[in-house]
């Protein structure tokens, strides 16, 4: 019975880390939309990618 009751207490703490960490998700996400919210995309432009860069190239350093 007491190992019952030792996960029953370990599953209630992880129950909790995880509802924390959702409302921490929930408040960054919604930050995220208010700070994004103000950058404007013209639907008609063409995106051109981006060359891409050799993750070997030192000349960087």
């Amino acid at each position: 019975m007491t190992q019952m009751d030792q996960m029953t207490q370990q599953n209630a703490g992880l129950v909790q880390e995880s509802n924390h960490a959702t409302q921490m998700l929930a408040q960054l996400s919604t930050q995220l939309r208010e700070r994004v919210s103000h950058f404007r995309v013209d639907r008609q432009s063409t995106l051109t990618p981006l060359p891409s860069r050799s993750t070997h190239d030192d000349s960087d350093f």
